[in-house]
């Protein structure tokens, strides 16, 4: 299960998908773009697996403006789910996950129901995402998109090269790819609303343990 806020913000329910990802069941964690403090109320979302629960976040998306824009993630990739944050906060796009070979029927179904979704992007290179749910996309009518590379690394940076540098927040972040715990903490603050409508997109930045050390 996942907390979310009762403000009237649909993006801080990013975090949340991201950990879906990777928690069987549940997943807990505020969104990206209130604080602590400022949550007054909670309330749980979830499903009986973490396919459910991404499709019942999805749903929140769907408060303010329509959803033109879909990130389809592997259940099993948590570092290109989390560093995704950054692109899903700035494509206004929910997150649902697949299996590796077959798109699941949990997602496939909630696909079907968003109406207003034109495009797809696929996270991660075919030994993530193989071509089969590629093409059943495409049979779908929907327009895809695969960013992929050949680690979690390069898929990343060209996640990140999606973003416009104009609108890159004063907080981008360099973490250590192989640490989740990492990653997790700092996807959470990916949107920056500012008091006069402006929106940063603070760009997480994946590299190799070492290099966090230099």
């Amino acid at each position: 299960y996942s907390d979310r806020s009762e403000l009237h913000v649909k993006k801080n329910l990013i975090v949340k998908t991201l950990l879906a990802t990777i928690l069987a069941t549940n997943i807990l964690a505020i969104g990206s773009n209130v604080s602590a403090a400022q949550i007054k109320k909670r309330v749980r979302l979830g499903g009986k697996n973490r396919f459910e629960t991404a499709v019942e976040i999805s749903k929140e998306f769907e408060r303010g403006d329509k959803i033109q824009n879909v990130l389809i993630c592997s259940n099993m990739a948590w570092a290109d789910a989390m560093s995704s944050s950054p692109l899903s906060a700035y494509k206004n796009a929910p997150i649902l996950l697949t299996e590796k070979n077959k798109l699941t029927p949990e997602t496939k179904q909630r696909l079907k129901e968003m109406k207003s979704v034109k495009n797809i992007i696929i996270l991660g290179g075919e030994g993530i995402i193989s071509n089969k749910v590629f093409l059943e996309l495409k049979a779908m009518k929907f327009n895809v998109e695969r960013i992929g590379g050949k680690d979690r690394y390069e898929t990343n940076l060209k996640m990140m090269n999606k973003i416009p540098n104009n609108i890159y927040g004063p907080k981008p972040k360099i973490v250590n790819g192989m640490d989740f715990n990492q990653v997790l903490s700092l996807a959470l603050d990916a949107k920056m609303p500012q008091p006069d409508g402006t929106i940063f997109i603070n760009p997480i930045f994946l590299v190799q343990p070492n290099a966090t050390k230099e």
